[in-house]
């Protein structure tokens, strides 16, 4: 990791960035690993990899945080990768279509989950394993 950090101090590739990504989520340290997958988009101009690997923050982050039954925050989280995986398929990267069909099968909020919610038309990851997280859904 450090070998990784100072390459990157040198030069600023978007790829050095997603490396030092991988290994934080190997790590568990999901909020770090998401700023490096930050700087890789700002980096990349956004391409589909940096994309990629953001979406990868979150389902790993989704997979160590939920239980037997998903909550509904888990279900925000997994929905923020599928957004990310959706957008870096668009942008070409077709490694993410397994895993955005995946998601879209079986993890992501339903209209039922939003129903329950009321009238709110945004909502945000709670609970301690996401309370570091900004990104909103918006209702389906």
């Amino acid at each position: 990791l450090n070998t990784f950090e100072q390459l990157y101090k040198i030069d600023k590739n978007y790829k050095t960035a997603i490396e030092i990504s991988k290994i934080l989520i190997e790590e568990e340290n999901y909020k770090i690993a998401l700023d490096w997958s930050e700087i890789a988009i700002k980096s990349s101009g956004e391409n589909g990899a940096s994309l990629f690997q953001r979406a990868e923050v979150f389902f790993a982050l989704a997979d160590a945080c939920s239980g037997e039954s998903l909550t509904f925050s888990d279900k925000l989280v997994y929905e923020i990768s599928f957004e990310d995986y959706s957008s870096a398929l668009r942008k070409g990267f077709y490694r993410a279509k397994a895993r955005k069909e995946f998601l879209e099968e079986n993890n992501i909020t339903s209209k039922g989950d939003w129903f329950m919610l009321g009238n709110d038309i945004v909502a945000k990851p709670e609970g301690n394993c996401y309370s570091w997280i900004s990104r909103e859904v918006k209702k389906k």
